[in-house]
């Protein structure tokens, strides 16, 4: 089980990542290299069947698994605002096991949305003695998004090989922001009233 909806909504990221971390092992979230497709709003997935996953050398990173990319479900999902909030936004998202060629997509319908926009991966490797799990891997992905346009709502979808938001059995796991509005003009200036003063013209005396 993810972390609790009502406890993610008050978490960052970097919060739910260590919740998961001290409450789950290695072995507890991968079982025979297979993951259960599960809800993604809460990270939540099932083990699959099978022997348990080998323990690694101590210290050292395991290899990654090789995993039906279709199995594993996208969770965790971040948004952070760019340097400029109406037309950039970064997207960050978790999966529990090694994912090949993860991505965004990104549109103003559901059903019309971008090319896939390749995400960068950081892998964060915990070895036992730190916490209370044992060998834990973490993969987070992270994507830009820029030359969008102001006051315009997106729907957006993460996804890798095996597991593509535009399908039509995904488009549930979509997300959608809203960029901030665009820049009002300055106002116009109000005209300057112009005083004029008034001459009173005196006859000369002849």
């Amino acid at each position: 089980m993810g972390v609790p909806g009502k406890l993610a909504a008050r978490m960052s990221t970097a919060e739910q990542h260590e919740y998961l971390r001290a409450r789950f092992s290695r072995r507890t979230m991968i079982r025979g290299g297979a993951v259960t497709l599960g809800a993604v709003t809460g990270g939540v997935f099932v083990s699959g069947a099978g022997a348990p996953a080998t323990v690694p050398t101590p210290r050292t990173a395991p290899a990654a698994e090789s995993v039906d990319g279709s199995l594993v479900a996208p969770f965790g999902r971040h948004l952070a605002w760019g340097n400029d909030p109406r037309t950039e936004i970064s997207v960050s998202w978790q999966v529990p096991v090694a994912v090949r060629r993860p991505f965004i997509r990104v549109g103003v319908r559901p059903w019309d949305l971008s090319r896939r926009i390749d995400a960068e991966v950081r892998t964060l490797y915990t070895p036992a003695g730190v916490g209370a799990s044992g060998d834990h891997t973490q993969y987070y992905l992270h994507a830009k998004l820029t030359h969008l346009r102001p006051g315009r709502t997106y729907y957006y979808g993460v996804g890798h090989d095996g597991f593509d938001p535009a399908e039509p059995h995904l488009l549930g796991t979509l997300g959608t922001f809203t960029t901030a509005p665009p820049a009002r003009p300055p106002s116009p200036s109000p005209p300057s009233a112009t005083r004029v003063s008034a001459i009173t013209a005196w006859p000369t005396t002849p």
